[in-house]
C-alpha cells in the first residue's frame, strides 16, 4: 500500500489596511519573514481600506478583497498620544474583519491570522 501524501495546513494571514504605501510595504515584509510550520501554507489576503483615490499599490502574491464602503461618520482622528476611533469606526472595521473570516470559510482554510498593521504608524501620518 503506497504512503498517503502528507495535507497540508493552510492558513490566510490576513488585515485590514488603510496605511500608508511605505507603512504597508515594510508591514509585508515582516509577514512574509514568517516561517511556517512544516506542511503548512501561509496565504495572504488582505481588505483593502484606503481612498478610492489612493494610488496604493499592492503586492502580486497576495490576493486584495475590496472594503465595505466606509461612512463619512466613520473616520478617526490621530494625536500625539493615540489613535480616537468612534463607534462606526469600530463598526466599519468589524464589518471589514467578518470579510476575512468569511473569505477564510468559504475558501476552507483550516485557521486564520489576524496582524494589525496600525503599530507601525506614526503619529501624524495617517
Amino acid at each position: 500500500m503506497a504512503a498517503r501524501a502528507p495535507t497540508r495546513t493552510r492558513i490566510l494571514v490576513g488585515s485590514c489596511v488603510r496605511q500608508q504605501q511605505v507603512v504597508f510595504d515594510a508591514y509585508y515584509r515582516s509577514l512574509k519573514g514568517l516561517k511556517a510550520p512544516r506542511n503548512c501554507e501561509l496565504s495572504f489576503v488582505f481588505v483593502n481600506d484606503n481612498d478610492a483615490s489612493s494610488s496604493f499599490v499592492w503586492p502580486d502574491d497576495c490576493l486584495v478583497l475590496p472594503a465595505f464602503d466606509r461612512p463619512a461618520s466613520a473616520q478617526y482622528a490621530i494625536d500625539n498620544i493615540t489613535h480616537r476611533w468612534n463607534v462606526d469606526t469600530f463598526e466599519h472595521l468589524a464589518k471589514c474583519k467578518q470579510l476575512l473570516l468569511d473569505y477564510t470559510k468559504d475558501q476552507r482554510f483550516d485557521y486564520v491570522f489576524l496582524v494589525e498593521n496600525i503599530l507601525g504608524t506614526r503619529f501624524g501620518d495617517a
